[in-house]
């Protein structure tokens, strides 16, 4: 079975958290960068100014991140020819 007949049989398992991971990951790193990025998106200030919410949400990103992408890297072994 090729790589690509791998990812075609991959299923929503495998597709759900790899989605997940990667805008988490893109939710992160723009925290990061800009950390009043909500702020200028949505219009609204979530925490008065106050900058406690610039850094929550680009942890609970990560955290979001890496578990997502520790689900995909199992369905991805999940679906593995045996060697």
């Amino acid at each position: 079975m090729t790589r690509r007949e791998r990812l075609r049989a991959a299923g929503w398992s495998f597709w759900l958290p790899f989605i997940a991971c990667l805008i988490a990951g893109a939710a992160t790193i723009a925290s990061v960068i800009e950390p009043e990025w909500i702020e200028r998106v949505s219009g609204f200030s979530p925490d008065a100014g106050s900058g406690e919410t610039e850094w929550l949400i680009p942890a609970v990103a990560a955290v979001v991140a890496v578990v997502a992408f520790a689900v995909t890297r199992l369905q991805w072994r999940r679906i593995q020819p045996a060697s």
